[in-house]
């Protein structure tokens, strides 16, 4: 699964060395909206492997859910791939967006949903923003269900 990975996270040379070997795609959010890391995803999509971002766009503050942005969803509509929801609960008190380092601590639950696609008939040439928004609120139910279930 190739992780989209902020820029403050492949500030560190070591972080940046894991992601790398791991094919993290690189978001560097201090340049502005990264066009080329959304770009090597839909390529990535196209061949039938899998890409793994938050539908916020970013790791909460304060481990509530935040607004989601339109990424995960315009790659989901473009690109015809399922989604796939995760929820994970306990991450951000293990390994908090202000910490340095993570807490070795603490207990971490992932829950996983099942595949779903936003765009059944296939990838879309053009995203319209009222298919992202529809996009968007399926798979925040979807979390919202599976973490319900935690």
């Amino acid at each position: 699964m190739h992780l989209f990975v902020t820029d403050a996270v492949m500030s560190s040379p070591l972080k940046a060395k894991l992601f790398a070997q791991l094919s993290g795609i690189p978001v560097y959010k201090a340049k502005g909206l990264s066009i080329t890391a959304f770009i090597t995803a839909l390529k990535y999509l196209k061949q039938g492997e899998s890409v793994g971002l938050a539908p916020e766009g970013e790791m909460s503050w304060d481990g509530r859910l935040l607004p989601f942005k339109t990424g995960a969803a315009w790659l989901a509509l473009k690109s015809g791939a399922p989604i796939c929801p995760i929820w994970v609960r306990g991450a951000y008190d293990a390994c908090p967006r202000w910490s340095k380092y993570p807490h070795l601590t603490g207990k971490i639950e992932i829950r996983i949903g099942k595949p779903f696609l936003c765009s059944p008939m296939g990838p879309r040439k053009r995203v319209e923003d009222s298919l992202i928004t529809e996009c968007n609120e399926r798979i925040r139910q979807e979390m919202i269900a599976l973490k319900r279930t935690v």
